[in-house]
This record gives structure tokens, C-alpha cells and sequence, in this order.
């Protein structure tokens, strides 16, 4: 199972209250801080491992941080990680 599938089941088995810090904890795995920090993690090496994986990846945490109301989260991570990968 990889990182990837983790999260979904992880997602799907969390309650509701419990996502949005879920998120945020993937979130920091992903994007570099104002200071010039990164969350080390499994989900910070499986985006690293292919462009494919973080699209993926990048891509659902998106969608996710979007619903649940991160809407600056999520704008920060399209700059950051998506914004070369989708274009």
C-alpha cells in the first residue's frame, strides 16, 4: 500500500472533525514554510519519488483542503507544488 492509498483509507476512516488536521499535516509534508522548512514524512518522500506521485497526491490535498475550507492552504500548495505540473 502506498502513501497515496494510506491517506484515502485514512480519509475514509477518520471522522469528520479529525480531516481538516489530517490535511494540514500532509499539507506541511508538501510545502515549504516562510521560513524555509519542510516536514520530513512518508508522504513528503512518496511526492518526491515521481512527478506522477505528486500530482496525485498534490492533486487530492487540493481537492480536500478546498472542501473542508482551507482555501489559503490549498492556494499556497497550487503555487508551490502544482502550479508547474499542471500547466
Amino acid at each position: 500500500m502506498d502513501a497515496f492509498e494510506l491517506l484515502q483509507k485514512k480519509m475514509y476512516r477518520s471522522k469528520l472533525y479529525e480531516r481538516p488536521g489530517i490535511l494540514l499535516g500532509v499539507y506541511k509534508q508538501l510545502v515549504v514554510s516562510g521560513k524555509g522548512r519542510q516536514t520530513n514524512g512518508e508522504f513528503r518522500r512518496y511526492a518526491e519519488s515521481s512527478d506522477e506521485n505528486r500530482k496525485k497526491l498534490g492533486m487530492y490535498v487540493y481537492e480536500q483542503l478546498r472542501r473542508y475550507g482551507a482555501d489559503n492552504s490549498a492556494q499556497r500548495l497550487y503555487e508551490q507544488v502544482l502550479k508547474d505540473l499542471v500547466e
